[in-house]
């Protein structure tokens, strides 16, 4: 009896352990995959230099040379770039409803934003707008009675209820393009 139990002890080591490997290597084409549909959503085009690499043994995400910029632009200027992002969490953590992040890294950010009286768009995607509220007339306070009813951004108004820590966070040559109302504006962070 204890010899089929350590067999199939075994054996669920290594179909984990195979798992693993397998999502560690196919990684890269499962992410490209899916956020090149995603940004094909947008009207983004993304870098096809681009490396997105998941390893489950560390719970550790690497992003490389993303890039993304607009289909319908003509310069190809990136709208949103990243040169190299470094994102450790500990996923066991989830169960108590935590997230622990245990370092979030960037090098080489660029976000490229645009911001005028009838929309804001980041990085090339259109964030929807909120209500507008006239001067003088007081906001709404009615309250939802369902538990999972959503506005009309389709974003539910419950609240996430996770505890984020971050303990480390680094943002090195960071530049922020930002379009006010037709004015350019243009903040840059360096770190060394």
């Amino acid at each position: 009896m204890p010899t089929i139990a350590k067999k199939l002890l075994k054996y669920c080591f290594l179909f984990i352990l195979a798992f693993y490997c397998l999502v560690w290597l196919l990684s890269p084409t499962v992410f490209n995959y899916y956020l090149k549909e995603y940004v094909q959503e947008h009207k983004l085009v993304l870098s096809g230099d681009a490396s997105i690499r998941y390893n489950p043994f560390l719970a550790h995400i690497t992003i490389n040379d993303l890039s993304l910029t607009e289909q319908s632009s003509d310069n190809k200027e990136a709208v949103f770039s990243i040169k190299q992002l470094d994102f450790e969490f500990r996923l066991h953590q989830i169960i108590f409803d935590n997230v622990h992040i245990s370092e979030f890294i960037i090098d080489g950010l660029f976000i490229k934003s645009e911001i005028d009286k009838d929309q804001i768009k980041v990085a090339g995607v259109i964030l929807p707008q909120g209500e507008q509220v006239e001067e003088g007339v007081e906001p709404s306070t009615e309250t939802n009675t369902g538990n999972t009813e959503q506005s009309d951004t389709g974003v539910s108004e419950e609240p996430i209820p996770y505890i984020v820590h971050l303990p480390r966070l680094v943002l090195t040559d960071a530049s922020f393009d930002v379009e006010f109302d037709g004015e350019p504006h243009l903040l840059k962070l360096h770190h060394h």
